[in-house]
């Protein structure tokens, strides 16, 4: 069964033009099950997992150049996990500038930062990026903040918010037993907002990409316990893990940042848009009360001109208006 993914259109479409597409993720994001339902049968597929692939490459350099001259016809590649035999990236610049009409090309890695660990040649003005995101909930419902056009498919199965925190949301989750989930990670960083009018702590965020993830590095319990200890935190990082990867999605115009000023006011996360700045504080509270919104109306107050309206992501059951300017969301509205 395939759930549909907000980059399925896109990684095919047609102002991708000819230039190699590179699709980055953390592990059992869906790099390859996403590839496989969106491209034609008939593809190569190279999948360096396999340990015997990933040999022959290495131990045969010339291997993969031979492969391709062989063929005549225009063919799309894949090569999944490329990030395993960086140096595929030479071949693949030099069919990309002989003919850029023959091979469709296809990469899927782990992460840019991976990559350029191992002095890959990220082939610059030759790929389009794609960040593949762990399942967002845009994915599975409509939303208020940044909401995405999905087309038409299956959409992923909503699961309890409990269960979200402390697993996380990594595709590969919904057809495993919970004993075998997580066992790779991949993080981010949320810089400070840059726009502001009153001297800010400048410390960005450092994030993991999903809370299963994050929960199993730090060796904490996956059961309830750790929500009755820590559920603020939680809740707060997988807030801001959805609005990253949503402005991620909707392009460079999009940008997510922190604000806390050196007086103690502060917003968890702010989102700068073509069209303004919104704000948005994260509270695990199901009862909204106006202190909770304060460093939100101090923000809209200092930032007249850039924003207009600010948000309150919780546990109510049903919006609310705590104030003129401030709306308070349901956590699986958002």
């Amino acid at each position: 069964m395939y759930y549909s993914r907000y980059l399925d259109a896109r990684i095919t479409a047609p102002e991708s033009g000819n230039k190699i597409k590179l699709i980055v993720g953390p592990r059992q994001s869906g790099k390859a099950t996403l590839l496989k339902h969106c491209l034609p049968s008939g593809c190569i597929t190279i999948n360096l997992q396999d340990r015997r692939e990933r040999i022959k490459y290495e131990r045969k350099p010339k291997a993969f150049l031979q492969e391709l001259e062989a063929i005549s016809v225009k063919t799309t590649v894949v090569i999944d996990e490329i990030q395993k035999v960086p140096a595929l990236f030479d071949d693949i610049q030099y069919f990309f500038d002989k003919n850029r009409e023959q091979f469709n090309f296809y990469l899927t890695g782990s992460s840019t930062r991976q990559l350029k660990t191992h002095s890959a040649n990220l082939l610059p003005g030759r790929t389009h990026l794609y960040r593949l995101s762990p399942v967002l909930q845009v994915e599975q419902r409509e939303a208020v903040i940044l909401p995405l056009s999905l087309g038409e498919g299956r959409r992923f199965p909503v699961r309890p918010l409990d269960e979200v925190l402390l697993y996380g949301n990594l595709p590969g989750l919904y057809s495993e037993e919970k004993e075998s989930w997580v066992d790779t990670y991949i993080g981010f960083r949320i810089p400070s907002f840059g726009r502001s009018r009153r001297k800010i702590v400048s410390a960005p965020r450092f994030l993991i990409c999903d809370l299963g993830m994050r929960n199993s590095l730090s060796e904490l319990p996956l059961n309830s316990s750790l929500i009755q200890l820590d559920a603020g935190h939680l809740f707060e990082q997988f807030v801001l893990i959805e609005l990253f990867y949503r402005c991620q999605y909707l392009g460079k115009t999009y940008k997510l940042s922190t604000w806390r000023t050196s007086t103690g006011a502060e917003v968890d996360a702010v989102i700068e848009t073509p069209e303004e700045v919104i704000p948005v504080e994260i509270k695990w509270t199901d009862s909204p009360q106006m202190k909770d919104v304060r460093h939100l109306e101090r923000f809209l107050d200092l930032h007249p001109d850039l924003s207009r309206r600010g948000y309150l992501v919780c546990r109510v059951d049903k919006q609310r208006k705590l104030s003129e300017r401030i709306l308070a969301i349901p956590w699986d509205q958002f």
